[in-house]
């Protein structure tokens, strides 16, 4: 990953990543994480390092609000529509990727605000085992502060997710460092 790259473009980029989006997916559905949150995480600790206070509570008094009233009410009428009109017309179908894309730019937003929030410049070159350190302070500040404790698929499934952050590195190193950083969450 460049070290330049918005907090968007890294989130598209690794999303792409095979197996990502489950597991994105997964951690929200079943932990109720914000995946732009995770997202950030990984993105400020391979750019810039460790989240400070007032960085990670303004990205989360800006996230929670953004993801409930906003982010969370359109996801629920897509997947409604999806569920509940097996037969879609055409009109409904086109309704439901309109919604889907008024989703993604709301969190495409979500995620400018919170890149607005670091006044961190980013990094030159950061040692991708010196990215993974940062990147499991910041997720272990986040799932601390979501009172959630990972079982060990869903470990697996946030480590998916950070190698897929991190060039040039294994995810059982990932897996065991997430692993050993967690214990105390």
């Amino acid at each position: 990953m460049g070290n330049t790259d918005s907090l968007w473009d890294f989130s598209v980029t690794i999303y792409q990543q095979p197996g990502v989006s489950h597991a994105c997916l997964s951690l929200q559905d079943l932990l109720g994480l914000d995946v732009n949150v995770l997202l950030f995480c990984c993105w400020f600790g391979c750019t810039r390092g460790l989240l400070d206070g007032p960085t990670f509570n303004n990205a989360l008094d800006f996230s929670k609000p953004w993801a409930k009233e906003v982010v969370h009410p359109l996801r629920a009428a897509r997947i409604w529509m999806k569920v509940n009109n097996c037969a879609q017309p055409v009109s409904q179908k086109l309704l439901r990727e309109k919604i889907k894309t008024v989703e993604l730019e709301a969190e495409h937003l979500q995620q400018d605000f919170l890149e607005s929030l670091s006044l961190t410049k980013p990094a030159k070159f950061v040692e991708p085992e010196l990215q993974l350190k940062n990147i499991a302070s910041n997720l272990q500040r986040y799932l601390k502060h979501c009172d959630v404790h990972l079982d060990n698929p869903s470990l697996s499934e946030l480590a998916h997710i950070v190698t897929a952050a991190i060039s040039n590195i294994e995810k059982t190193v990932v897996l065991k460092t997430l692993d050993i950083s967690f214990q105390d969450t």
